[in-house]
Order: C-alpha cells, then structure tokens, then sequence
C-alpha cells in the first residue's frame, strides 16, 4: 500500500510540475510567435491549467495525509505535507483572486494588471519550487528507503 501511495503521489507531483513547466514554455513561446494570438490564447492556456492543477492539488493532498499515516518517521511526511499545502494555497489564490483580477483589467488598468501579472508570476514561481523540492524530496526518501533495507555487506567476523 504504501508503494502505491508513493507512486500516486510521486506521478501527481510530477504532473503538477511538469504542466507547470509546459504552461511557461507555451506561453512564452507564443508571445515570441505572436503576440496578438497570445494576448488572446493565454488566458484560455491559464484558465485551463488552473482547473487541471487544483485536481492536481487535491489529490496531492489526499495522498500526502495518506502517506503520512503510512509512514513511521513522520516528521518528513509532515514537512512535505506543509509543503503542499503552502502549494495547494496558491493554487486557490491563483484561481479565485489573481486571475479574475488580472482578466478584469487586461484592458482597462493597465497598473493593476502589471501588479496582479507580476504577484502571479511569483507565485507561479514559489510553487514551481515547492514542487520540485517535492520531487527532490521524494527521491531522497527512497534513496534513504534503500540504504536502509539493504542487508549489511560489511563482513562479519567470529569472536575469538
């Protein structure tokens, strides 16, 4: 069970990033190619990465909690757990204040837009870091998992 838990959890980390990730190369790419297409297609490409990554965000959650309950040294499971769910706050702020903010003055407060573009920027950014420390994270805790099962090659010598 807790093979699979890690598992789930590491592929939705991973998902998480990696659309993240996706999300800047394809809006940069587009303002590089045309800028006009792109005032237009980012805020679609935005409105349909926040969805998909609040459903990322709450199952990372479910399986972090899940996880934790699963683990015997806690206090790492915890620390990933605050973790998410400093991203998992982002996440809801991105969607339910930033973006309808930035929307409503593309084209009427240019100030605001800059302001609200440049806190979703950062925010964007924070997360994209917590994430990749969550991957780092978990490969770590596998590597220590490893080291830890693996049987004593040291040899052994009788007691005289």
């Amino acid at each position: 069970m807790r093979h699979a838990v890690s598992f789930a959890l590491a592929l939705c980390i991973s998902l998480w990033l990696g659309g993240l990730v996706a999300l800047v190369m394809f809006v940069s790419s587009l303002f590089a190619f045309d800028r006009a297409l792109a005032i237009n297609a980012a805020p679609w490409l935005f409105h349909v990465f926040e969805r998909y990554q609040i459903g990322l965000a709450a199952a990372t959650t479910v399986l972090i909690v899940t996880w934790l309950a699963l683990r015997r040294s806690r206090l790492k499971a915890a620390a990933a757990l605050v973790l998410t769910l400093i991203a998992d706050a982002l996440a809801v702020l991105q969607i339910a204040w930033i973006t309808p903010t930035i929307n409503a003055s593309r084209v009427a407060d240019h100030a605001r837009f800059d302001r609200f573009h440049h806190l979703s920027t950062n925010y964007f950014t924070i997360t994209l870091l917590i994430l990749a420390t969550g991957v780092l994270f978990l490969l770590a805790l596998r590597r220590e998992a490893r080291f830890i099962a693996a049987p004593d090659t040291a040899p052994t010598t009788a007691a005289a």
